[in-house]
């Protein structure tokens, strides 16, 4: 299992409990795919250095976690239909 950290930018929402059900939902891919999260930290609600998808503002969360490498994949891919993430990015430590 490899180290890995994933970033990404939510659409703000308009509550906080379906912000948090959102951060709950990508913690879910993870672990859905054979990872074990070990740190997850929630930066909160910063302004886009430029608009996305007529978002100006995006809820930021980083996740530390051990994954083996032939999940990623499954991961990168369910992190790009999701509807609440405007941006993600995950890279091997």
């Amino acid at each position: 299992m490899n180290n890995y950290e994933l970033a990404a930018v939510l659409k703000v929402a308009a509550d906080d409990a379906a912000q948090k059900a959102a951060v709950e939902k990508i913690k879910g891919f993870v672990t859905s795919n054979g990872g074990n999260i070990e740190d997850a930290k929630e930066v909160g609600k910063r302004d886009l250095a430029y608009e996305i998808a007529k978002n100006k503002e995006g809820y930021y969360v980083y996740l530390t976690f051990q994954a083996p490498s032939n999940s990623i994949r499954s991961i990168e891919n369910i992190c790009k239909i999701e509807e609440s993430l405007l941006r993600h990015m995950i890279i091997r430590k």
